[in-house]
């Protein structure tokens, strides 16, 4: 798992991290919509996240220490 907070919400953050075979776990920008151009992952993840930020988090592990 790659973690990152939503400054590293990018297509290319996205696409390097499954590349590399990890799974991304990078908090969408609030202001995100689910329409991704050129990154399948980070779309599904954005609408994952605008459904329901509280289970996102959840079942991601995110913001854990």
């Amino acid at each position: 798992m790659v973690f990152g907070d939503s400054a590293y919400d990018s297509r290319a953050n996205f696409n390097t991290a499954v590349n590399a075979g990890a799974e991304p776990v990078i908090k969408p920008k609030m202001n995100s919509t689910g329409m991704s151009r050129g990154s399948y992952t980070r779309a599904q993840a954005v609408r994952e996240f605008l459904s329901n930020p509280k289970a996102w988090k959840k079942k991601h592990m995110y913001g854990q220490r």
